[in-house]
């Protein structure tokens, strides 16, 4: 006789439908991001796991999976919860090139997502401001997330850490981070004397 039926959601499945004709582009191991209805603030990006290779009669959609990794609150509860509505993107067509930046520059919690640009006060200084700029996601890919914003180009250093904490116009310095990135932290506010 069964009493509990337990589950592990330190990691959890989601299940996607692809169309067939967007099934080349979909290959195990490759991320994929995900957006949960009930948590519109949170980012989530998993990897593509299994492609069933058989189709819905109906539809003609075949079943993707991808697996994350939850995240826990405060109380140690998991924020996914079995049977959310998830709203998965995959890189299903061919261009030539998106613009990607790392998922550490992406700030969730506002009306709409955003990376804070560090523009630097003179070439070469360590010394920047930094400035919000609004994007729409798009694909994960392994070198970042897919970013469409208006004046964001390619090139622009973006702040992957502490960026939760930043006001537009702050000053920031740009320092090295030991994976080769560039890493912005708040500078430091001038003593008094």
């Amino acid at each position: 006789e069964l009493v509990a039926e337990v589950e592990d959601l330190s990691q959890v499945e989601v299940e996607a439908q692809v169309l067939e004709n967007y099934l080349d582009y979909v290959k195990p191991g490759e991320p994929a991001r995900v957006e949960l209805a009930a948590l519109p603030n949170q980012l989530f990006v998993g990897t593509v796991t299994t492609i069933v290779p058989k189709a819905d009669e109906r539809s003609r959609n075949f079943p993707v999976k991808i697996r994350l990794q939850n995240k826990f609150d405060a109380q140690g509860v998991p924020v996914i919860k079995s049977g959310m509505f998830a709203r998965v993107w995959l890189p299903v067509e061919k261009r030539e090139s998106v613009l990607l930046a790392p998922n550490d520059a992406i700030v969730m919690g506002g009306p709409q997502p955003m990376v804070f640009v560090a523009d630097r006060t003179s070439p070469g200084s360590a010394d920047a401001v930094v400035r919000p700029v609004p994007v729409q996601l798009g694909s994960a890919f392994d070198s970042g997330l897919e970013v469409i914003a208006d004046g964001l180009t390619a090139g622009q250093e973006l702040v992957i850490e502490g960026n939760e904490r930043l006001r537009p116009g702050q000053a920031v310095r740009i320092v090295a981070a030991s994976r080769g990135e560039a890493v912005v932290k708040p500078a430091a506010p001038a003593q008094s004397q």
